[in-house]
């Protein structure tokens, strides 16, 4: 797979960050024979969202990041599209899973650690219980190398 992020500027906005990711996985089949092969389908998942500043010249200023998200495997398909808020290391977002659920969810990122709560409400019979699930998160962001720039010299005529 790959994720391509790059940013956009504007005279109305000073920074649009904006990414679109592709992913294609093919499972291996283990060494057993009393597996279904229908179990080894191909899987697919297309990602696309940006991130959109509502301030500026602050270190962290609030923004608001559109998301939408397409995963597919065999016959199972899910289209999922959202919205996070962000202001300083709070988010929260709402997100919707088609025909399926609405996803709520609150976090807080502390330097390299992000801490989040989720909770999925169930709008389809896909389940006999009342009611949604739970889910609590951490995650650590690691530090990316940032990109260099290569630029080639211009030759300049000698005399």
């Amino acid at each position: 797979g790959f994720c391509y992020p790059r940013g956009l500027y504007n005279n109305k906005i000073k920074r649009i960050d904006k990414k679109i990711g592709f992913r294609y996985a093919r499972n291996i089949k283990p060494f057993s024979y009393n597996i279904p092969k229908n179990n080894f389908d191909v899987g697919v998942t297309v990602h696309a969202g940006g991130n959109i500043p509502l301030e500026e010249g602050y270190d962290n200023p609030a923004s608001i990041s559109p998301n939408i998200l397409y995963q597919r495997q065999g016959n199972a398909q899910q289209l999922m599209f959202g919205l996070y808020g962000k202001k300083g290391p709070l988010v929260a977002g709402l997100w919707y899973r088609n025909k399926d659920a609405f996803i709520a969810l609150v976090g807080v990122q502390v330097e390299k650690f992000k801490f989040g709560y989720s909770y999925d409400l169930t709008t389809s019979r896909l389940t006999n219980e009342p009611g949604g699930s739970h889910e609590i998160s951490m995650a650590i962001q690691f530090n990316c190398p940032p990109e260099k720039r290569k630029f080639r010299p211009l030759t300049c005529p000698e005399f």
